[in-house]
């Protein structure tokens, strides 16, 4: 998310001078997730390099890639899309302690790890490894296995533009109830993750707000709120709108994500009386989809849970100036659009830190989406060849909580020590 809304960011900005090394950026406003979410995120090229490049994404040659840092490009395999960095021994901070990364494309990378192909992998965020394959390896002397909360998530969407019911909290609340996200975790996890929070942030993230609801699995309770809600069953045993005319929702999904989950989805809401279907979209047809709110309900996958809390405001803030395809559609509460708009001009952490609560309590009420998982972070390495790894705080660039961290690689020492 952070980086979906950098262009919006970057409007705060009214201008940029320099004096030798020193580079001084002037806001037209205070904006408090500016030093994590543009001034760390924001990459430093070289003028004699990139000014006569006129379409980045167009040119591969080996000159483009550069570094500015402890590392520098010794070899790039476009075919196979393998990297080598060798490190810079007139790097500012002295020689890294690891001499070369070499990254390795691979489909299974547990399976690299095992044959030796690899030193340190982890599965895909929704790729659920059984507790057999990880204990292959955490019961061995030669691999050793860092947990922790990840920073993606997958969650269903509602379109409140598409009005009733989806701009019905109580039906919202209903399919919150109706869906039990911990059986989902079990069975598509294999218990490897926890469920999503109400308020859009990760457990990990410094900024999640405690106390929020967590909507545990009561089907009761949520065929409750569907009859109040007036979707009353018919004959058929299926739900129909108050004027009896059939409600046959459709959940797009995207096949970049696990289709097992939407099937999941699709069960627990039908077992509700609600007569849905579930369409599969390639994912750059399911990411224009979402973006430009086509759709009634969606299952939507990103990461960036773990940054600044700022991507709140620009996920559901009516007010907010974003394009991408996690931002929410149609929803508008007044005093969550009056805290996102005040927390990014807070200079007091405290003060911002109770208004990014408050702000997450009123989501987790209103409930524009719902979050099914946020699966753990896995991160297998051989121990005898690096054993510094650790996961990045806050996230690289803000959003993504990796084990590839230059502290890392250039002290062999995990941070803090």
């Amino acid at each position: 998310p952070q980086q979906a809304n950098i262009v919006g960011q970057l409007a705060f900005i009214s201008g940029v001078s320099t004096k030798g090394n020193v580079v001084k950026v002037r806001l037209d406003e205070p904006y408090a997730p500016f030093p994590e979410s543009v001034a760390g995120s924001v990459p430093i090229i070289p003028q004699h390099i990139w000014s006569g490049i006129s379409d980045p994404k167009q040119d591969l040659t080996p000159s483009a890639i550069i570094g500015s840092g402890p590392y520098s490009l010794a070899s790039y395999d476009l075919t196979q899309g393998s990297y080598r960095f060798v490190s810079n021994d007139r790097y500012f901070l002295g020689n890294p302690v690891v001499r070369a990364l070499e990254f390795s494309p691979s489909s299974n990378e547990l399976v690299g790890l095992k044959v030796g192909q690899l030193d340190g992998g982890s599965p895909g965020s929704e790729q659920g490894v059984p507790k057999s394959v990880l204990d292959s390896f955490t019961s061995s002397p030669r691999f050793a296995m860092l947990t922790g909360y990840g920073g993606f998530t997958r969650a269903l969407f509602f379109n409140m533009k598409k009005g009733f019911p989806y701009n019905d909290k109580g039906f919202r609340q209903a399919i919150a109830y109706g869906i039990d996200r911990q059986a989902i975790i079990e069975r598509i996890l294999y218990g490897e993750g926890v469920p999503g929070s109400l308020g859009d942030l990760s457990p990990d993230n410094q900024w999640f707000a405690p106390g929020l609801p967590t909507y545990p699995y009561d089907p009761s309770r949520a065929g409750s709120l569907l009859d109040k809600a007036g979707l009353k069953k018919g004959s058929s045993g299926m739900r129909t709108l108050p004027g009896g005319q059939p409600f046959q929702p459709v959940i797009y999904t995207s096949t970049l994500n696990r289709t097992e989950t939407a099937d999941l989805v699709l069960n627990y809401i039908r077992a509700l009386g609600i007569d849905a279907s579930v369409t599969a979209l390639d994912p750059a047809t399911a990411d224009s989809v979402s973006a430009g709110g086509r759709y009634e309900m969606m299952l939507v996958g990103y990461g960036g849970i773990i940054g600044d809390p700022d991507f709140l405001r620009t996920q559901f803030s009516p007010d907010a100036k974003s394009y991408s395809f996690i931002r929410v559609h149609g929803y508008d509460n007044a005093q969550f659009t009056l805290l996102a708009d005040e927390q990014i001009h807070e200079q007091d952490r405290a003060k911002r830190m109770q208004m990014v609560h408050e702000m997450q309590h009123i989501l987790a009420e209103d409930v524009p989406i719902l979050q099914l998982y946020v699966p753990n972070n896995l991160w297998i390495y051989r121990t005898d060849v690096f054993d510094a790894w650790y996961f990045t705080p806050g996230g690289v660039f803000g959003g993504y909580p990796g084990t590839l961290n230059k502290q890392a690689f250039v002290t062999g020492k995990k941070l803090g020590t």
